[in-house]
């Protein structure tokens, strides 16, 4: 039996609104990716691809973010980004939408990751338990604030892009 989807449309807009706002400001296209590639885009400037991004969409300020120990990201996606990174060369991404920032690291960052078993107990679903990477708030750069969740790309004033470097 396939596991339930627990993505909603609302909660599909909203990645793509962060896709719209990374694709304006780091001058690059975003393309969904498959199921199968686990994370959720590939990055392309001038036709190729440059980077990878894994989009998290959170319900959380980013202070309280870091009081739960850091927005976390599921192991398989995080061994993901790290198989990516390694077999392609590309830098892997790991974007997260507060309820109040717009912020990104690049799983490189993370050598030695926190590993810790979470997962959502309120929807009577044993599997929605798994083992959790804590990413550190201070491994986060800053792309803009987001206060505003009805116009997030106004909202944001947005540094330049890891890219360019």
């Amino acid at each position: 039996m396939a596991r339930p989807v627990y993505e909603t449309p609302e909660t599909l807009e909203m990645e793509r609104r962060v896709a719209r706002i990374l694709s304006e400001r780091w001058r690059c296209s975003l393309k969904k990716m498959p199921l199968k590639y686990e994370l959720d885009y590939l990055i392309e400037r001038n036709g190729r691809g440059v980077a990878f991004a894994e989009i998290k969409c959170r319900n959380y300020s980013r202070a309280e973010l870091s009081k739960f120990g850091g927005p976390m990201i599921s192991l398989a996606k995080f061994m993901k980004a790290k198989q990516l990174v390694r077999e392609t060369e590309l830098p892997a991404y790991i974007v997260i939408k507060s309820s109040d920032q717009l912020m990104f690291l690049s799983s490189h960052l993370i050598d030695k990751p926190v590993i810790r078993w979470s997962g959502r107990t309120d929807r009577d679903d044993n599997l929605d338990q798994e083992p959790y990477v804590m990413l550190p708030d201070e491994a986060f750069s800053t792309l803009c604030d987001c206060s505003s969740k009805t116009n997030l790309s106004v909202a944001c004033e947005c540094q330049r892009s890891p890219l360019d470097v």
